[in-house]
């Protein structure tokens, strides 16, 4: 322990019993002014008096021993704290002496790696004007290159435009083929439904289940008989892709009778069975027929269709069209009678999808019309 921490701790100790002696002289005091006023005050040898001027000297005395202990122990507090401030300003003013002498020697260090590197730029100037003699002679030649090049550049920008000339007409060319190409393809591609068309389909007409419908399609068309087992998909019951996100094309046949029937073998394993929009849904193949003149799909409602029906047949026509599909209707079929001899009444060749002979009975008839022959 230093001399100085020796002197602090003597002090705290000396000033803490001095502290504690004092106030036992108070306690003292405060005790013979008790002993006076309940003893001397009664005692006849005594004046009142006497006993009242001793009893108010003791009393003053202690009150100055009183003060004596309050005032010194707020001055040593008073020099405890002015001994910390000090303690602590002077541990600050040797941090900043410590702080100043590592600086110095930081910019003594500084200074010599700055006269280090100054030696070094010296160096490196010397090299740099050496180079710049090797550069400007470089220039000199370049220069001399370049007007001899500037001849071969014109020439060499003329060959490139002629060539972006040709290149442009033949990327008119080229672009022309491809809107011709994708204008035959839509106008040759079959009519089919996606998923999302599908199921739009179905949810619009799930109302409407139990209801009937006959679906037609021609027996030399194929686009219409896919098109028909599509619809007959969305209406009766739609066979899902087994592949999540793909739709697998359906696969037909050649028939004798019929033309063009499903091939089940074909088909077997790429769909399974999920309810639809619950409609009852019948198949037929057209075979000979006084064909409806105009193309897309046709919906009428017979005879026999009530109220209801006819409401089913307009919500079907609104649900093709809102699948982007060219669909008119419904019309009704007007019986013929004697006194209308004129009526929409045909007698329709037609074959069950199965190849059986069918009497169509529901009270809606679809019949899938021909596409539009392909434009020029």
């Amino acid at each position: 322990m230093s001399e100085i921490e020796s002197l602090k701790t003597a002090f705290s100790a000396n000033t803490y019993w001095a502290e504690w002696s004092t106030l036992i002289v108070f306690i003292g005091l405060l005790g013979d002014i008790l002993v006076i006023l309940i003893f001397d005050l009664f005692d006849r040898e005594k004046s009142r008096w006497e006993v009242l001027l001793a009893a108010a000297a003791s009393l003053v005395i202690t009150v100055g021993v009183y003060g004596e202990y309050t005032f010194t122990r707020k001055a040593t507090n008073a020099s405890l704290q002015l001994q910390a401030k000090s303690e602590k300003e002077i541990a600050e003013l040797n941090k900043e002496a410590a702080d100043a002498r590592f600086a110095q020697a930081q910019l003594e260090k500084d200074s010599l790696v700055l006269r280090g590197r100054l030696q070094d730029v010296g160096k490196d100037a010397t090299l740099a004007n050496v180079r710049i003699k090797k550069a400007d002679a470089r220039i000199a030649e370049l220069k001399v290159e370049a007007k001899t090049s500037g001849q071969k550049i014109a020439e060499a920008n003329a060959r490139a435009n002629e060539a972006e000339a040709h290149i442009a007409a033949a990327d008119e060319k080229a672009e022309a083929e491809r809107l011709a190409r994708v204008k035959l393809e839509k106008s040759l591609s079959w009519r089919t439904l996606t998923e999302e068309q599908l199921h739009s389909i179905s949810v619009a007409l799930s109302a409407f289940k139990g209801e009937k419908i006959d679906i037609f399609a021609y027996r030399d068309e194929p686009d219409a008989m896919v098109l028909s087992m599509h619809l007959g998909l969305a209406l009766g019951g739609s066979f899902i892709s087994r592949t999540p996100g793909t739709l697998p094309p359906l696969t037909f046949r050649r028939n004798w009778l019929l033309g063009w029937e499903l091939d089940p073998e074909a088909n077997r394993g790429k769909f399974e069975f999920v309810p639809a929009a619950g409609w009852i849904v019948h198949h037929f193949t057209v075979l000979e027929f006084s064909r409806i003149d105009g193309t897309g799909i046709e919906v009428e409602t017979t005879e026999n269709a009530d109220k209801g029906d006819v409401e089913a047949a307009t919500t079907l026509v609104t649900a093709l069209k809102a699948a982007n599909l060219e669909a008119s209707g419904p019309t009704p079929i007007l019986p013929c009678t004697f006194s209308r001899p004129t009526c929409d009444a045909r007698d329709r060749d037609v074959r069950g999808i199965d190849g059986k002979i069918g009497r169509p009975t529901s009270p809606i008839e679809l019949t899938i019309l021909f596409r539009p022959p392909p434009s020029e």
